[in-house]
């Protein structure tokens, strides 16, 4: 996750909008962890996974991370934004097909 952190990292400074990381951890290890993008146009892109999952063998733990988007005023122009998103975050790795892809 460490290098897709650092694509949003650097597509939030390319594109003024706000970052901020948040990570809960219990016991010394992670429970959740998220990355939000915002800009007063009014869009918001987060960025969260759950890596406890994987340590309590869950079947959920192979779903990977989730990606929000959220407009949050009209007329925000978010999709041109998400779409660059995608694109920058697409070249972190290989990608797992979902069910639905």
């Amino acid at each position: 996750m460490k290098r897709l952190e650092q694509t949003f990292a650097d597509f939030g400074h390319a594109h003024a909008l706000s970052i901020r990381d948040d990570e809960q951890l219990r016991n010394r290890r992670s429970t959740w962890r998220a990355t939000d993008l915002r800009n007063e146009a009014g869009i918001g892109i987060n960025l969260s996974d759950e890596p406890w999952l994987a340590q309590v063998h869950s079947p959920r733990a192979d779903e990977g991370m989730t990606l929000s988007v959220y407009s949050l005023k009209p007329d925000s122009n978010w999709k041109p934004l998400t779409r660059q998103l995608l694109v920058r975050s697409r070249r972190c790795g290989p990608r797992k097909p979902r069910s639905g892809d």
